[in-house]
């Protein structure tokens, strides 16, 4: 962790040389999970391919204008960048384009890939324009996209409850550790080759 030799802690022992510092776990598990999203090649792409179709649709008035006219869920419509310091970022990108596992409804994936389509069909468009629109329509409907961003929506959904309970006021440490035992049993495979917990 950050912060050895410059960071809060060392400010605090300075300060106070027999404090005893505890990590806060729901920052820690904020660490976990935003290295999590870019160790494996498969998460890196999904969350940059998320990142830079937001830039993409936003950085253009019409662009932008295009994404209004097809998306009709107006409340829920504006596309987020992820912003790499705050990891719940990249769970509001992803649960805005892919809605939560099991109920897509809210879901805005289908309005975005007709946007896409719709800027890589008009003439009116720069070539360069319409060829990333292009790519962006042909990554976001890959296989490998879609199963990952279901794998991630299963994670966020076991983890962002627990990470938001962490930082509760006047948490209960027991109720903390039943949360915890809760997600892994969710997460467990009845694989023999997967060490139990």
């Amino acid at each position: 962790m950050q912060g050895q030799y410059k960071g809060f802690s060392t400010l605090l022992s300075a300060e106070s040389p027999d404090q005893v510092h505890i990590w806060c776990y729901a920052h820690i598990l904020n660490l976990v999970l935003g290295d999590t999203t870019g160790v494996v090649v498969a998460s890196a792409l999904l969350f940059s391919l998320l990142n830079d179709v937001a830039v993409f649709i936003r950085e253009s008035y019409k662009r932008m204008n295009m994404w209004e006219e097809v998306s009709e869920d107006t409340p829920h419509r504006r596309l987020s960048p992820i912003v790499e310091t705050r990891w719940w970022a990249k769970d509001q990108a992803l649960s805005k384009i892919f809605g939560c596992f099991g109920n897509p409804d809210r879901a805005l994936f289908i309005d975005l890939v007709s946007t896409l389509t719709r800027i890589e069909d008009d003439d009116s468009m720069k070539p360069h324009v319409r060829a990333k629109a292009m790519g962006y329509t042909e990554s976001l409907l890959r296989f490998e996209t879609i199963l990952t961003a279901q794998i991630f929506l299963i994670i966020l959904e076991i983890t962002l409850p627990l990470s938001k309970y962490l930082q509760t006021i006047g948490m209960d440490l027991l109720t903390a550790h039943c949360r915890l035992q809760g997600g892994k049993g969710i997460v467990k495979v009845d694989n023999p080759a997967c060490p139990p917990y």
